[in-house]
């Protein structure tokens, strides 16, 4: 969070408050004073007082331009709403959590948005990671080549310091585009251009594409869990935020969408209908009479997503400071859902050792996995593809 401002008048120490550059105009009892729209920055004119109870965060003079840039990006995306913010950035400096920057990655977290990063380029060195990736509230990503093992160039971390998350493919082939995000007065600009040298910059957006697909598909379990103790018949599930019209062309961010993803925006719809069918009522039921805390509301937020993300990785080739979990992809998330039985489904909903595992074996023994083929299929379709902005660069 950001210190909060001195009590009464009191003069920045600054020849220059650089975030003055961020913040938008904002009325109140200082006519210089500016804000950011979402962040939690309050920014004073040189040598202004700071009014009581304001908060800013200080900037020291020569803030880098293109970390005010970062911030306006940050700032506009976390406005929007998205799911997930994917960041392949390289700033080389020890993570500071009163800096602006590490305040913004916080407060998009606190949000409940999955904050992606790329672990950074800079080889074996131990605590390689770079600055944003050293964030615990983030979800660092280095990069893998065929082998499963982590590339050579990938940063990481070391015996005592903690590594990437996990590693992802870092090959650029697949990936459609990279983008350019600019900002000029406030407003958005994202262009296109080839994609360039394996990497975690090709690996993070990977990663951010997956966790997509995972907190969708947890929030489709959350929801037909709700219409089924409600007794209503229909779960409606937002699309994932990805931009809003007229920020980003459309052809750029829907490259390869589904057939009934592609049907879904043709029609302008930005939600996707799931009927409480006979057999998930049953399966329901039949979990909530084995075990009773399976009628608790579900939570789904960014660490019930990230647990699941690492759940779901395949063991790769190395220390744990250099491949945190393990690789992930997207087929491995599909695997993980196919078999998504009573304990595992516990296993994310529930709290450690909520429910008697003599009940939960039995379970899984009498029931089918909650979703089928037919039902990832559907699911892939709709939440994993169309989405496919490979790397977020920012001047």
């Amino acid at each position: 969070m950001a210190p909060a401002a001195t009590a009464g008048p009191s003069p920045l120490p600054l020849k220059r408050y650089d975030l003055y550059e961020l913040a938008g105009p904002l009325a109140g009892e200082h006519p210089g004073a500016r804000a950011c729209g979402v962040l939690p920055y309050a920014a004073i004119p040189p040598g202004a007082p700071v009014p009581a109870g304001w908060p800013v965060v200080a900037a020291h003079p020569g803030y880098r331009a293109d970390r005010i840039n970062l911030l306006a990006v940050l700032d506009w995306m976390i406005g929007l709403g998205v799911d997930v913010i994917s960041l392949s950035v390289g700033f080389h400096a020890a993570p500071n959590p009163a800096d602006p920057l590490h305040v913004a990655t916080r407060t998009a977290s606190d949000r409940g948005i999955s904050v992606v990063v790329a672990a950074g380029n800079d080889g074996p060195a131990d605590d390689s990671l770079q600055e944003l990736a050293g964030d615990p509230w983030v979800i660092a990503v280095g990069a893998a080549g065929p082998d499963g093992a982590a590339l050579a160039s990938s940063s990481r971390g070391s015996a005592s310091v903690p590594g990437p998350a996990v590693l992802a493919d870092g090959s650029p082939p697949g990936l459609h585009y990279q983008a350019l995000v600019t900002f000029s007065d406030g407003e958005p600009e994202v262009r296109s251009y080839p994609p360039e040298h394996p990497g975690t910059s090709f690996a993070a957006p990977r990663v951010a594409n997956v966790m997509v697909f995972i907190r969708k598909v947890l929030e489709t379990c959350r929801a037909l869990h709700q219409v089924w103790q409600s007794g209503e018949r229909l779960a409606v599930i937002p699309l994932p935020v990805i931009g809003s019209p007229g920020d980003v062309d459309s052809d750029f961010l829907s490259a390869g969408a589904g057939q009934f993803r592609t049907r879904l925006q043709l029609a302008g719809q930005d939600e996707v209908r799931f009927p409480v069918r006979p057999p998930t009522q049953q399966w329901f039921d039949a979990l909530a009479g084995g075990v009773a805390e399976a009628r608790r509301e579900l939570t789904v937020d960014a660490q019930t997503a990230r647990r699941v993300l690492c759940a779901l990785a395949q063991p790769a080739h190395g220390e744990p400071w250099e491949t945190g979990a393990g690789v992930v992809s997207l087929s491995a998330a599909r695997s993980y859902f196919a078999a998504l039985t009573p304990s595992r489904w516990l296993d994310i909903f529930l709290p450690p050792g909520a429910a008697d595992p003599a009940a939960v074996r039995r379970l899984d023994s009498e029931l089918e996995p909650f979703w089928s083929r037919t039902d990832l299929d559907l699911l892939e379709d709709i939440f994993a593809t169309g989405v496919r902005l490979a790397v977020t660069k920012v001047r």
